[in-house]
């Protein structure tokens, strides 16, 4: 499985644009950094057929060790769960049944 990064995703934008290396560079990282800041102030950013960023606070908590039972604190935390858009999602065979002979 290839992995693509900003800057494989940087050569792909110059070498499709005639743009300096450095400069499709900046462009990946100056848009992936104002997603993510967007998100910090509570903003929802959504890009069409890609997904939508935001960020949920999850508030502070009791939980249970499972091995034990003993109570645990769950601290206070932020996460960003973006599901992917629709159509950029692939097409799970998994709960597809084989035709029966």
């Amino acid at each position: 499985m290839d992995i693509t990064t900003i800057s494989t995703l940087a050569a792909h934008l110059a070498a499709k644009h005639d743009l300096n290396p450095k400069d499709a560079k900046n462009i990946v990282t100056d848009v992936f950094a104002e997603i993510v800041n967007s998100a910090k102030r509570g903003e929802i950013v959504a890009i069409q057929n890609f997904g939508k960023f935001t960020v949920k606070d999850r508030k502070a908590h009791q939980g249970r060790n499972p091995a034990t039972g003993e109570p645990s604190p769950i601290p206070r935390r932020a996460n960003s769960p973006t599901p992917p858009a629709r159509r950029s999602r692939t097409p799970s065979t998994a709960n597809k049944r084989e035709p029966s002979i």
